[in-house]
Order: structure tokens, then C-alpha cells, then sequence
């Protein structure tokens, strides 16, 4: 299957993948390939179905190719090829835009020796520069990446190496496919090395900027897309001996019978066609010889041929010659290891007659098996009759021998394929059972990824039919309200027209009264004067009443109108559908409402005419005609006042619609935002659960591991390299819940170290024990320093004062236990010279008094200077018993000083003379 796609519709076209394809189709079609299918330029769907189909193809197929040339991307890890209709707005996109790599590869599964497919697709991808990434981690590499087929017998290869990209190239087709269209289809020449010499010339072609790839395994047999030419086998020199001496024993011989057992044995060849001649020469001699000499038998003939019983009775005298065919020996039916070879010692071939010594040769090795002693006969009778038969027989044997290794041989390769055919079922079935398996889960996965695409595809159709509801709904309402606006203006227009002319024919009525008024005026007068203060109450009354009538009338249509719209708004709120014909019903009110205002207003008006003219003759017909026209300016301006209410509320009604209606429509988009956004956090969520799922296995496994190898460096204990192990160990411990008892047993397996170490003979810490031991009863005299020879001089001291047993040959805890058990001093103190036991510590001696003398005085002066000072110092005791007298060193006397007293000073008790002996402490 060879697929180019170059015409991208939403990305620049590439030039070469359509003329990549056309050159590998050619090519594999000049290999021999049995199905090559050709495509362009495929888009999403009809490169799905194109891979079903060829897997249909590919069942009974040796060997399987895809090629596909164009643009691939990889995305977390995965491999996918682009048609040429795909929209990549974002990463997600790519599982319904692309075709997976693994996908691909399904589409070949079916093949039983070679499943190879090559990728030209490394391109750089145009997609990866605009594409949105739905999570802000998901990686969108360049080239592609790398992949390790699950199914056996398998290759893909790759234009470049993971995360590469492939050059176009700049000539009718790129580097890589050049290589393959030279190397690929090399009779003979195994596929993995093709794809290395198309390696090192793309490798070479591009200055090493573009190194194609392979992955997949092969086994150790070459495979080659087109097998090599078959050469027929040649004989070898040996061979060529043989049957050259097999030529020349039949030419000894000189007989057809010879020369037709040659030909049997020598079916084809140079000497073969030497032999079919020779035979054809001596059987015309021998029918030339028939010819003229028939009807006589030769005497030679009767001594050595038996008479044919058939033509004894005939009186023909006619003898049957021996054929030699008649005496070729056959293998007896019996056993093959102890077959006996049927050759007729009674029958000579024509020739000459053998020698005694011949027959006595030949009867010794007649029956024989062993084909040395007829080689053997053979050689030293090579132009025998005789020699012959032993030839039949050996080539008997011969061919015994090869029957019974035929036989071996075929029952060896008949268990040989049986247990091949066997294994070749077992593994067709287990290929068969995996492919089923995969093919399921296939199916089941494109199930759902259908039922989840429908789902989505409903929903979205669903809100996509809301939205347009509710637009074609807020369409509807604004053309209602365009319509209601028109026919209102319309109607105002009407209505000030009808009003116009109503004031036109009012004022013509009104000057025509006046006209005949003025003339009555003269007559009337009286009778208007009379009537005036009936009339100005009437008329007052009547304008009073008229207004009072007229402001009802107005707040009744007010209160009317304010209801309407509260139920107008109540109504569009419950129920959308019914807006046009609550606005109708609203609008019919209001038109009949403003019709009976109009009506009533007119009645008013005429009555309010008629009684003007009906007053017109009184005296103030003027005033009256001014306050009439009043009132109707009056009521006009509140009739367009009304209406101008009217029309802004109705127009604030609309309003209100309009941003409900675009509330709506908002409320809807953010719906279907949430409800995607919903659907797309279900999504992660899902990825995330099943990432935290397998994670949380690999854990489990790893912790189960751990935990394994925990148990046995516990029981293996801390003795040995206990300790390096479990350090080890703790430094490489993945699972949480298991560090803290690695770091237990750590501390557990030094403690037990450490233990046994203080524990054992002549241990630093049993030493140090040891010494402060003997030091506390007075038998180690030397520092506390852990010094072994020290411990066991004091060791020596101590037995030898007490008498026991003599001194231990190392230091264990028994001795430190025997030697703790010792209450005070066992050693007694022992003083250097010039010094004298005082309690537990040595001090030095006292000094003889010496006499006081001029040059004393002084001394004594500077020695109480020196007294002064010791005093003043601390008196320390030494840890040891050790015990250093310090001399002061003389010093200058400057000024005479009081003397202190002196804690040593002889007093009581006859102290000698006034002298002092000073005791000095060694620091």
C-alpha cells in the first residue's frame, strides 16, 4: 500500500510525497508484488477505509509494505499521520484528525514472514506552530518518536531519527525515497541491510544532517523483498568422474543393455546424449543383422539361450534373446537393513564367455552385501560379463542403501514438519487468538470513541438547535417589534392626518358660525345675555365633567397599559414561544384601548362642537371658541404625551426583551462553554485517574518488590555486608510507606554492630571500661587512653596483688563485670622518689630547716611575695595520681609590702624556727 499526500488544504503544499508514491509504486510493481495499491492526496475518512481494506488484503500475504509520504506528528509519545483535510486547532484534535502509527501497523498484522512500514513523514510540521495545547505539560515534539512494535517480524523505518526532521529534498523526490527506489528491491539483498546502505547514502547525500532510523526486530534468516535468482546446481568433478566411468564400462561392454542402463542411471548431460547415440547405432546394426540373417538360429545362440516355450511347438526355430533388462536385480520387499539383492546367477550377458576363474570369483561374491568386494571384483575384471551383474548388484545396493536413507530422510522431515506444522498451528492460532483479541479491543474502542463522538456530536447538534432557536426566536420578537413600531408610527400618522382634518373642518364650522352669529349677534344679544350665567355654569360643568371624564379615561389606559405590560413581561418570562402573540394580544388591546379613547374623545369633541354651536350666538362665542381650542390643544398634548409614553415604555418593553433575549442567548453559550468545558475536564480527569491509576500500580509493584527485598535483607540480619545492603538498599527504596522502616532496620543493624563490636575481646570500648576500672581501684597509674598493653600491665598489677588467677589473655566483659565488682582501693599508691602518700595522692616530702640567715631574710621576703601569689591561685587536684612540685621563680622586690599571713606557717606545736614547708600542685 503506497499513499503521497501533498495537497494540504490548511497547511502549504508539499511537492514530492505524490511523485514518492508514484516511484515506489512502480518499483514494487517491478519487484513482483502481487497487490500494490496507489493513493493521493487522502483525505480523514478514506484513508480509515483504505486501511481496513488492505487488511483484508494482507491475510494470506507473505510479505507486507506500507509507504506512506507527507506530514506526521508526534504528541506525548505517539505517532500519528496527517491527511490532507485534517484541522489541528488543538493537540486533541489529532485522535479524530489523524491516523495513528499503531494503526498503521494493525493493517499488516496479518502477514506471516515480513511486515515492514516506511515513513517519509518527518517533515517539519507545520501544525505544531499554531496548534493550542489543552494541557500546558503535553509535549508536541519535532519529528517523530520512537516506537517498538509489539508484534514479531516486524520493521518500521523512519526518514529520520526520533525526534529529527526529514529534508523534502530538492529534486523530483526526496533523499530518502531516492535511496529506497536504488537499494530496497535488490534481489536477494536482506531488508535490514538495504535499509542500511539507504542509511549511509542519505547519511552522506545530507552532510549527516538527516540519519534514517530503524526499529523492530528480524530473525537470523535473511529476508529479502525479492528473493534471489535460482541457479541450477552444476555437477562437481567428482561426479563428472563417475559417470565418465560409468561411460567407459558401458563402452566395454558394448551392449544396448548396457547402454540403456546408463541412460536410466544418466538421464541428462554430455554423456548422456553420447550414450543415447551409441545405443541407437548398435540397435540399427543389430536390425541391419536381423534383416539378413533371419531364419537362421545361431549355434552360439542355442548353447546360451533357452528356447521360447511359446515358439517350440511352432516349427519356426526362432530363440529369445536374453534382454538385459530382464536381469537387472531387484531389492526383495523385505526388511531394508537385510535385503537381498535377486540377480540370476544362470543368466550371461552376451559376449564373450567367462573364465573359470571369473565364475569362481564371482560365486564368492554373488550374494555378498559388501559393496568393497564387488567394487573390488569390478576392478579386477573390468571387461568380465560378469562385471555387469556385479555392477547391477552394487548399484542394487546402492540403491537399497539410498532407499533406506530416503526413507530415514523422509521420515526425519515428516516429523520435522509435522512438529513445524504443529508449532506453525500453535502459533498461527496464538497470532490468530492476539489478533481477534486486539481486533476486539479495536472495535470496542472505536465502539465507544463512536458512541462518545455521536454523544458529542448530539449534544453539540442540541446546543447548536437551542441557539438557533433562541436567535431565530430574538429575530422574531425584533421584526414583531419593527412591524409594531411601523404600524404605530403608521398609525400616529393616520391619526394626526384624521385629526387635521377634523381641526380644518372644526375651524370652517366654527367660521361659518361665527358668520351667522355675528349676524344674529344684533338678535341674540339679549337672549346671550340672559343665558350667560346659565351657560358659563353649563359650560363649566361640561368642562369640568369632559376633564374629569378625560383623566379617568387616561388613568384607566395607564393602569390598563401598565397591566398589560406586566402580563406581556410575565408571559415572555414563563414562556418564550408565546411572546409573538402575547405582544399581538398586547397590541390589539392597546390599538382597541386608544380606538375607544379615540372614539370617546371624538364624542366628547363633537358633543363639546355641537354645544358651541349651539352657544355660538351667545356673546363670548369667542372665548368659548378660545377655551375649546384650548381643551383641544389640551387634549391633544396629553394625547401625545400618552402615546409618547406609550412609546417609550414600549419601547423600554423591547429593550428589556432584546437584553433578555441576548441574556439568554448568553446564558446558552455559556452552557454549552461549560457543559464543553465540563466534558473536557471530564476527560482530563478520566486521563488523570487512569495515569494515577497505573501509577498508583507501578507503585504497588514496586512497593510489593521492596518489600520482598526488605524481608530478605531482614532475615538475612546485620552479620556480613548486612549493613553496606541495606544502606544500599535505603538510597535506591522508591515505595513511601517502606522508607521509614528501611531507615529502622538501618538503624537496628548498626545498633546490633555497634553491639557486637563493644562486645567483643579487646574492643576499644571494653578497653576504655577495663582502664577506668582499674584506675578506680587504684592499679592503672597511666592515662585513660584505651591502650590495650596498658590495660593488661594493669591487668598483671591487679592479679598479682590479689592473688587470682594470672591476667586474662584478652580483655572480655567478664573481666570488666569481675573487676566493677571491686569495692575501693586493691592496689596500694605508689610515690616517686621525693614525694610522700598523703591520703590518696602523693605530695612531695618535707625539707630540713635550714638557718636564718642575713641573705634569708631577703629570701624570706621574696618568698612571701612569691607565698602571696600561690595563695592567690586556685588549688587544683590532678586526675592522676601524679603529682609535680612547681619551684617559683625568684623575682625582684620593688617597694617594701605587708607580708599576708601564710596558711602554712608554724605556730602552735613548735614549728621549727619560723620556717614553712610549702606543698606544690602539679598541673
Amino acid at each position: 500500500m503506497v499513499v503521497g499526500n501533498s495537497a494540504y488544504q490548511n497547511v502549504p503544499v508539499l511537492p514530492n510525497p505524490v511523485n514518492d508514491a508514484a516511484a515506489m509504486a512502480d518499483l514494487f510493481k517491478g519487484a513482483g508484488f502481487d497487490v500494490v495499491q496507489v493513493y493521493q492526496d487522502l483525505k480523514n475518512s478514506a484513508l480509515r477505509r483504505t486501511l481496513n481494506s488492505f487488511f483484508d488484503s494482507v491475510r494470506d500475504a507473505d510479505v507486507a509494505v506500507v509507504y506512506f509520504a507527507g506530514h506526521g506528528i508526534e504528541i506525548e509519545g505517539s505517532n500519528y499521520i496527517i491527511p490532507v483535510d485534517a484541522v489541528l486547532e488543538r493537540d486533541r484534535d489529532v485522535y479524530d484528525e489523524a491516523v495513528s502509527l499503531d494503526r498503521i501497523v494493525q493493517s499488516i498484522e496479518p502477514a506471516r514472514k515480513l511486515r515492514l512500514v516506511i515513513l517519509d513523514a518527518c517533515r517539519e510540521n507545520p501544525f505544531t506552530k499554531s496548534m493550542r495545547r489543552s494541557v500546558a505539560a503535553r509535549g508536541i515534539s519535532r519529528g517523530l518518536a520512537r516506537v517498538d512494535p509489539d508484534t514479531p517480524n516486524t520493521l518500521v523505518a523512519f526518514a529520520a531519527k526520533a525526534g529529527a526532521t526529514a529534508e523534502d529534498g530538492v529534486g523530483e523526490h526526496s533523499p530518502f525515497t531516492t535511496s529506497l527506489l536504488k537499494h530496497l528491491t535488490v534481489p536477494g539483498l536482506d531488508v535490514r541491510r538495504a535499509l542500511g546502505l539507504v542509511r549511509d547514502e542519505v547519511m552522506s547525500s545530507t552532510n549527516n544532517r538527516q540519519e534514517p532510523f530503524v526499529f523492530g526486530s528480524l530473525g537470523g534468516a535473511d529476508v529479502a523483498l525479492v528473493p534471489a535468482p535460482i541457479v541450477e546446481p552444476t555437477l562437481s568433478s567428482n561426479n563428472l568422474a563417475d559417470v565418465r566411468a560409468d561411460y567407459q564400462l558401458a563402452e566395454r561392454v558394448g551392449t544396448e543393455e548396457a547402454w540403456d542402463y546408463f541412460i536410466a542411471a544418466h538421464k541428462s548431460g554430455f554423456y548422456s546424449d553420447l550414450a543415447k547415440a551409441q545405443r541407437n547405432k548398435l540397435a540399427a546394426g543389430a536390425a541391419r543383422n536381423d534383416f539378413s540373417e533371419k531364419g537362421r538360429v545361431p549355434a552360439a545362440a542355442t548353447a546360451q539361450q533357452p528356447i521360447d516355450p511359446s515358439q517350440e511347438n511352432g516349427g519356426q526355430g526362432k530363440l529369445k534373446v536374453a534382454n538385459l533388462k530382464d536381469q537387472l536385480p531387484l531389492p526383495a520387499q523385505d526388511a531394508p537393513g537385510d535385503s537381498k539383492i535377486a540377480v540370476s546367477p544362470k543368466v550371461i550377458a552376451p559376449g564373450r564367455e567367462p573364465l573359470a576363474k571369473e565364475v569362481v570369483d564371482w560365486e564368492s561374491v554373488k550374494n555378498t552385501t559388501d559393496q568393497s568386494a564387488l567394487e573390488s571384483f569390478i576392478r579386477r575384471y573390468p571387461n568380465s560379463p560378469l562385471s555387469i551383474t556385479a555392477r547391477q548388484r552394487l548399484d542394487a545396493l546402492n540403491r537399497a542403501a539410498e532407499e533406506r536413507e530416503a526413507k530415514a530422510r523422509a521420515e526425519r522431515e515428516a516429523a520435522i514438519k509435522k512438529a513445524a506444522e504443529e508449532r506453525e498451528a500453535k502459533e498461527r492460532a496464538d497470532r490468530e487468538a492476539a489478533k481477534k483479541a486486539a481486533e476486539d479491543a479495536r472495535i470496542q474502542a472505536e465502539q465507544k470513541k463512536a458512541e462518545l463522538a455521536k454523544a458529542a456530536e448530539e449534544r453539540e447538534a442540541k446546543a447548536r438547535a437551542e441557539r438557533e432557536a433562541a436567535k431565530k426566536a430574538a429575530d422574531e420578537a425584533r421584526l414583531q417589534a419593527e412591524q409594531k413600531k411601523a404600524e404605530l408610527a403608521k398609525a400616529a400618522e393616520e391619526r394626526e392626518a384624521k385629526a387635521r382634518a377634523e381641526r380644518e373642518a372644526a375651524k370652517k364650522a366654527a367660521d361659518e358660525a361665527r358668520l351667522q352669529a355675528e349676524q344674529k349677534k344684533a338678535e341674540l344679544a339679549k337672549a346671550a345675555e340672559e343665558r350667560e350665567a346659565k351657560a358659563r355654569a353649563d359650560r363649566e360643568a361640561a368642562v369640568k365633567k369632559a376633564a374629569e371624564e378625560r383623566e379617568a379615561k387616561e388613568q384607566a389606559d395607564r393602569e390598563a397599559a401598565k397591566k398589560t405590560a406586566e402580563d406581556a413581561r410575565v408571559q415572555a418570562e414563563q414562556k418564550k414561544a408565546e411572546l409573538a402573540k402575547a405582544a399581538e394580544e398586547r397590541e390589539a388591546k392597546a390599538r382597541a384601548d386608544r380606538e375607544a379613547a379615540k372614539k370617546a374623545a371624538e364624542d366628547a369633541r363633537i358633543q363639546a362642537e355641537q354645544k358651541k354651536a349651539e352657544l355660538a350666538a351667545a356673546k363670548k362665542r369667542e372665548e368659548e371658541e378660545r377655551l375649546a381650542k384650548a381643551a383641544e390643544a389640551e387634549r391633544a398634548a396629553k394625547e401625545k404625551a400618552a402615546e409618547m409614553k406609550a412609546a417609550e415604555a414600549k419601547k423600554a418593553a423591547e429593550e428589556a426583551e432584546r437584553r433578555k433575549s441576548e441574556q439568554e442567548a448568553e446564558a446558552l453559550r455559556a452552557a454549552a462553554a461549560a457543559l464543553r468545558a465540563a466534558r473536557e475536564q471530564k476527560d482530563r480527569e478520566a486521563e488523570a485517574e487512569q495515569k494515577k491509576a497505573e501509577l498508583a500500580a507501578a507503585q504497588a509493584k514496586a512497593c510489593k518488590q521492596e518489600q520482598t527485598r526488605f524481608e530478605e535483607l531482614d532475615a538475612k540480619g546485620s552479620g556480613g555486608t548486612g549493613v553496606t545492603d541495606v544502606q544500599a538498599f535505603a538510597k535506591t527504596v522508591t515505595c513511601d510507606p517502606l522508607r521509614s522502616q528501611v531507615a529502622a532496620l538501618v538503624d537496628r543493624f548498626k545498633a546490633e554492630v555497634a553491639k557486637r563490636a563493644m562486645t567483643s575481646p579487646n574492643s576499644p570500648e571494653l578497653v576504655r571500661a577495663a582502664q577506668n576500672e582499674l584506675a578506680r581501684i587504684g592499679c592503672l597509674s597511666g592515662k585513660i587512653d584505651g591502650s590495650l598493653e596498658t590495660a593488661k600491665k594493669a591487668l598483671g598489677r591487679y592479679a598479682a596483688i590479689t592473688g587470682s588467677s594470672p591476667s586474662p589473655a584478652e580483655i572480655s566483659e567478664d573481666v570488666v563485670s569481675t573487676l566493677s565488682k571491686q569495692t575501693g582501693r586493691i592496689c596500694p599508691l605508689e610515690c616517686k622518689s621525693g614525694e610522700t602518700a598523703k591520703g590518696e595522692i602523693c605530695v612531695a616530702a618535707d625539707k630540713p630547716a635550714k638557718p636564718t640567715t642575713a641573705s634569708r631574710r631577703k629570701h624570706e621576703d621574696e618568698d612571701d611575695d612569691a607565698r602571696a601569689r600561690r595563695r592567690a591561685a586556685p588549688k587544683v587536684v590532678a586526675e592522676t595520681p601524679k603529682r609535680v612540685r612547681a619551684a617559683p621563680a625568684p623575682q625582684a622586690r620593688q617597694q617594701a609590702v605587708a607580708r599576708p599571713p601564710s596558711e602554712f606557717s608554724g605556730g602552735g606545736g613548735g614549728g621549727g624556727g619560723g620556717a614553712r614547708t610549702m606543698i606544690g600542685v602539679g598541673f
